[in-house]
């Protein structure tokens, strides 16, 4: 295998299309807090880190938990990391759904950022920090991670299409994928392309589990990682069905104190829409795990507290906290109440993610506040657009300076078909046209005057058709030259959003891996700052 090379340009989230100046992401990486248009957001500053009390935060045992989760995953966490987890060592957390075969791309930046952002608070600032990923299984949107579109075709687990049709949510942490494994691997084999790491890439596919979608999950990303030092990534994996004895306790005291939480919840709601920002989540929910394993929405009763769905009942605020308490196994947080319950059981220094992801954390500030969590520091999570050798040269035909340029490439070509579409034919050519038009009527007069005997007008003739013939050819030629731009613009826009979405989030982990091969974790991971902007 040939050595990968990556040459990194920095740009700023404002320069983005998909992001853009307004963007959180823009906003916080210009000015943040200091210009009045993010007050009191909670961004976490790598160079002068805020530790959290673990007093009431870590605990033997939430790491006996952690270790024997990731062992029973098949990602058994490394001596150093079990001792930092005992010791009372700080997670910086990321998480995301368990797509299948790792998803898009942005999943593998989510864990290389964590682990980076780790390795450097370790060496500059003291802090034992761990690089952790909140694996979101218990979720019920079979159909959103039952897909992985790699070079152009989606694969997907095709025995589970009919469960994805039909009125069952069960949590797809718990979905067996083993009878899913043969075809998965075969329609993988069908695009792969035929080069030096399809075989290296459908072993690492084929040796991975296929347990769960968890399962999957975890052992494809640290066999993935682990070639980053030849050893264990330094990751900690958190399922959270599997520590539901450590975070029902919390969800049973918030849901007790519902009404006050949902005070500072329409509270946050407000903030975040009047900072110019639309709020990402609509309430705050939980969920019941029914006897069949699907998930279902307890809703608020009429007289003010929530319908169980096993009990055809509605329960106060107290009972319904109280059959929390009695049954953890069976009740799961919603995405506003899952981050209280993270921030409360896990000893979270920073969450790593993405715009939605921290709008969640500045909507709930309220929140937190009203329930007594500490709430971790928020980090926007990397985001890499990768061009190839033949990216740059089609820059350079489309007129574009550096590689910076090439996010502009969205903009302009719909700008330039607009102007190809008003512009009025070339000025040379039509300077030209007038020129030959003039030359031509001036011959014409000479041979009125009796002057050239029939040779004048012949050579009239030649030269009228060889003057159209450069005007025709010329204007040809320079169409081509105005196509060959577009064309280069064309694909330069589709290669930084595809289908217009943000590449990292069109393009999968193993597109990228058959194309450029297990040395782009490593490589990508040097290439991060612990900061990205």
């Amino acid at each position: 295998m040939g050595e990968l090379r990556i040459r990194s340009t920095r740009v700023g989230f404002d320069r983005h299309p998909w992001f853009g100046p307004d963007s959180l992401a823009a906003r916080l990486a210009s000015a943040g807090a200091e210009d009045g248009r993010a007050p009191g957001f909670p961004l976490f500053d790598p160079e002068s880190p805020m530790l959290r009390d673990p007093s009431d935060q870590r605990g033997r045992a939430i790491a006996d938990s952690l270790v024997r989760l990731n062992a029973d995953l098949g990602c058994p966490v490394d001596g150093d990391v079990e001792a930092a987890l005992r010791s009372g060592g700080s997670l910086v957390l990321t998480g995301h759904q368990p797509v299948l075969l790792l998803g898009p791309y942005f999943t593998l930046l989510k864990a290389l950022g964590v682990i980076r952002l780790a390795t450097h608070l370790r060496a500059s600032s003291g802090v034992d920090a761990i690089a952790a990923f909140w694996i979101a299984g218990e979720d019920h949107d079979l159909g959103e991670v039952n897909g992985c579109r790699t070079m152009g075709k989606r694969l997907r687990c095709e025995d589970l299409d009919e469960i994805a049709g039909s009125s069952r949510r069960p949590q797809v942490g718990s979905m067996d994928l083993a009878r899913c494994r043969e075809s998965v691997l075969g329609e993988l084999g069908s695009v792969l392309p035929d080069n030096e790491f399809r075989g290296w890439l459908l072993e690492t596919v084929s040796g991975s589990d296929f347990g769960s979608f968890t399962r999957l999950f975890a052992s494809l990303l640290t066999r993935l990682l682990g070639g980053i030092d030849g050893g264990s990534p330094g990751i900690v994996f958190v399922d959270p069905m599997a520590i539901r004895q450590h975070t029902s306790p919390v969800l049973a005291d918030c849901i007790e104190n519902f009404d006050e939480l949902e005070r500072a919840f329409a509270a946050g709601t407000r903030a975040l829409a009047g900072n110019g920002f639309e709020p990402p989540l609509p309430d705050l929910s939980f969920f019941e795990i029914s006897a069949g394993g699907d998930r279902i929405r307890c809703t608020r009763g009429r007289a003010g507290g929530f319908l169980v769905p096993s009990l055809e009942a509605e329960l106060s605020l107290g009972e319904a906290a109280g059959e929390i308490r009695s049954r953890p196994e069976s009740f799961s947080p919603g995405a506003g109440l899952r981050c209280l319950v993270q921030d409360a059981v896990l000893p979270s220094l920073a969450y790593v993610g993405g715009q939605s992801e921290l709008l969640y954390g500045w909507q709930l500030d309220p929140v937190y506040s009203a329930a007594g969590i500490e709430r971790s520091r928020l980090l926007h999570r990397p985001s890499v657009t990768i061009l190839e050798r033949g990216d740059v040269r089609r820059l350079k035909r489309a007129g574009l300076t550096d590689v910076r340029s090439a996010l502009d490439a969205v903009g302009l070509l719909s700008e330039r078909k607009a102007d190809l579409a008003s512009r009025p034919a070339d000025p040379l050519l039509g300077e030209i046209a007038s020129s030959s038009s003039g030359l031509l009527e001036l011959i014409g007069r000479l041979a009125e005057r009796g002057i050239g005997k029939g040779w004048l007008e012949k050579r009239r003739g030649a030269l009228e058709h060889n003057l159209g013939y450069i005007e025709r050819r010329a204007g040809e030629d320079l169409e081509a030259l105005e196509g060959r731009s577009l064309r280069d613009l064309e694909h330069l826009a589709n290669t930084v959003m595809p289908g217009g979405r943000p590449q990292e989030r069109a393009v999968s982990v193993l597109q990228l891996l058959a194309l450029h091969g297990p040395e782009l974790p490593r490589k990508l991971l040097q290439e991060l700052e612990p900061r990205e902007s």
